[in-house]
């Protein structure tokens, strides 16, 4: 009715997505499922929340220096400070519930050119012996090659030759799969390594249409960058021991490079479902692997 259009107006619809922006909702003005429920969020459970990740935040290991990076996993977001002030942003892809990436504090010490991808056991065990079992030739197609050990020495072998039904219900595969550099790769052409006991690090991505999506919880635990050449790009303009122009020429083929960056840049992947971003704003996020539920259990506790 014209009362309903009055009612609705510019100024609300406005402030609607200013409200969903806050939320980590896309900002759409439209009142959706997802807007609603946020609406309907009461102030003690924002409270709630707020205190919550207070506590985490006092956890954080203090960061002294010049350079910091902070990935948000409810977020779903890469922030790379130099002394307090955001100089680059970009979207990232987090693990599934049921591969959650680690909450932990490193330090960024190498970026790979043109990585390989050595497929985890868990990956080759659920994913890629069912495969192998119905088309022994589809490694081939996935640029995927099957070598007889980690060694240097270690041969190439053909993978028709091997009888997968024996390694079906095994715990251990004695084989490394290797994934080719390339386009394709599952790691696309860049990994930023920061070594550590969880086998995560960042990398570039073959699935760039997943950073269209608003929740993204896709990977098997590591963080996948939607602008890896452009972190290339921040990490070159503050360490002078990175060639740009050569890295990018190397970025145009195949070979396998390592760069080691002249200082290590400090990196946090936090977990934080409200929080006060760059400008001021309080913003709230989707508890995407159910740890404030968890927290709250014994934080109501004490």
């Amino acid at each position: 009715s014209s009362s309903d259009n009055i009612l609705y107006d510019k100024e609300l619809v406005e402030a609607l997505k200013r409200f969903q922006k806050r939320n980590g909702l896309v900002s759409d003005g439209v009142v959706g499922s997802g807007t609603l429920k946020a609406l309907n969020e009461s102030v003690d459970s924002k409270i709630t929340k707020i205190r919550l990740n207070l506590d985490r935040i006092k956890w954080l290991a203090k960061r002294d220096g010049r350079y910091h990076i902070i990935i948000n996993i409810p977020d779903f977001r890469l922030y790379f400070e130099d002394n307090g002030e955001v100089i680059k942003t970009m979207k990232v892809i987090a693990g599934k519930p049921n591969h959650p990436t680690p909450i932990f504090s490193d330090e960024v010490e190498m970026i790979v050119l043109n990585p390989y991808w050595n497929v985890p056991t868990s990956i080759i065990q659920k994913e890629m012996i069912p495969k192998l079992l119905i088309d022994p030739n589809i490694l081939e197609r996935e640029n995927i090659k099957i070598c007889s050990g980690w060694g240097k020495n270690a041969t190439v072998i053909d993978p028709t030759s091997i009888d997968w039904g024996e390694y079906e219900y095994s715990k251990r595969v004695p084989y490394r799969f290797a994934q080719l550099p390339g386009y394709k790769n599952a790691l696309g052409k860049i990994k930023f390594l920061f070594p550590n006991r969880f086998a995560v690090y960042m990398h570039d991505t073959p699935t760039k249409p997943l950073f269209k999506r608003h929740k993204r919880a896709f990977s098997h635990g590591c963080v996948r960058l939607e602008k890896p050449r452009e972190l290339l790009k921040t990490f070159a303009s503050i360490d002078s021991s990175i060639d740009l122009d050569k890295a990018f020429d190397i970025l145009k083929g195949k070979k396998n490079i390592t760069l080691r960056l002249s200082k290590k840049v400090p990196v946090d992947i936090v977990y934080l479902t409200a929080y006060v971003d760059y400008d001021g704003n309080l913003q709230f996020r989707d508890d995407v692997y159910g740890y404030d539920k968890m927290q709250l259990k014994s934080f109501r506790k004490w």
